[in-house]
């Protein structure tokens, strides 16, 4: 937590002292300025040592004056070469000044699966991650827990929020945790970003910070009460209402656009799929799939029609090598179940575009 104030052409921003179950940040005052200047500071009781410099220029004690609650600093131009520096009074002894680094991320999970980069993009997922861990230590310095933070969808949550907590191993070493359920992560569509950072007590302005995004797969609930979800949709204006391929109006092979006209999943090289839950189960036996036109018919090369046995998916049709056609029509014996989907492996979209699935309308036949 930081304060700011001008006062004649000098910045002086204090860091508060916080109490934590790891350690106390020294209080110290960052001094921008152009020339030598005394500094006068609020100071509650006499101060027994006074530092200044930077961690990368180095520290050496000042002389103060401290009465009547206040205390002077001068600051020579030398102490202020580089336009600026930081104040530190009583800095504990465990305290590195040296330290310019912030705490190593030892391990960064998602639901279990570790990351080695700073920012990781996980791409469209059916529902929010589960947890989010990071795993911190630090070399030279005590973690501060004041510093914990996880950022979302525009709000800052510390650790005792909901879905935010803290496992301190030592006074270096720590877990934080974020479960996006408990801090009340919708699972409606759209995208999103966590952001986890913590500091060290060090003397620099340098946090141990990592960044998660992904985009929830699109849903929607028809008149019956069927849920239909999509791997992805495209992020272009003209093909993000992919409701469309429920109008009951399939493309011609005259039109110009597919525009307004079709659902166009995200361009990647791996599976897309459509998917439809059924409010209880039912009996059936066939899907009708009508292709996006766009110079030719988009039509998959290959993608399984599958049910749900209520374990495990259950291919009904698997199709494999398909050309080019408007409308592909699929049978199979009537089966009860509570859910259908259409999974098109990685990269099997139409040739001129094998990383889309491009449907202008579906139908299911139900008995």
């Amino acid at each position: 937590m930081k304060t700011t104030a001008s006062v004649v052409g000098i910045v002086i921003a204090l860091a508060l002292t916080v109490a934590t179950a790891w350690a106390e940040r020294p209080v110290s005052y960052l001094v921008q300025s152009v020339g030598p200047v005394q500094v006068t500071l609020g100071a509650p009781e006499a101060v027994k040592c006074t530092s200044v410099g930077s961690v990368t220029g180095g520290w050496r004690q000042v002389s103060d004056a401290w009465a009547d609650g206040r205390l002077s600093v001068s600051l020579t131009g030398e102490d202020l070469r580089s336009g600026a520096a930081v104040i530190v009074l009583d800095p504990p002894e465990w305290l590195d000044m040296t330290d310019n680094e912030p705490p190593v991320v030892q391990r960064l999970a998602v639901d279990g699966v570790t990351y080695d980069v700073p920012q990781v993009s996980l791409g469209w997922l059916p529902a929010p991650p589960v947890k989010i861990t990071m795993e911190v230590r630090d070399k030279r310095n005590r973690l501060d827990q004041g510093s914990v933070l996880v950022q979302w969808q525009n709000r800052q949550l510390r650790p005792g929020d909901a879905g935010v907590s803290v496992t301190s191993k030592g006074p270096r070493h720590a877990r934080i945790e974020f479960i996006p359920a408990q801090a009340g992560l919708s699972d409606e569509g759209g995208s999103a970003s966590v952001i986890l950072s913590v500091d060290d007590t060090a003397l620099d302005l340098v946090q141990a910070r990592r960044e998660v995004t992904w985009s929830l797969s699109p849903a929607i609930t028809l008149d019956d009460g069927t849920r239909v979800t999509v791997d992805s949709s495209s992020e272009d204006e003209g093909w993000r209402d992919w409701q469309v391929i429920f109008d009951g109006s399939p493309m011609r092979d005259d039109e110009t656009t597919t525009r307004d006209r079709t659902w166009l999943s995200a361009d990647h090289e791996t599976e897309h799929w459509i998917r439809f839950d059924f409010p209880e189960p039912r009996a059936v036996d066939g899907i009708d799939l009508y292709w996006a036109y766009y110079q030719v018919w988009r039509t998959s090369v290959a993608y399984d029609v599958q049910t749900w046995d209520g374990e495990a998916w259950v291919t009904q049709v698997p199709v494999r090598d398909q050309a080019e056609a408007g409308k592909s029509e699929h049978r199979f014996a009537p089966t009860k179940t509570t859910a259908l989907r259409v999974l098109q492996p990685a990269l099997s979209g139409h040739p001129g575009r094998a990383g889309y699935l491009w449907l202008s309308e579906v139908e299911l036949s139900q008995r």
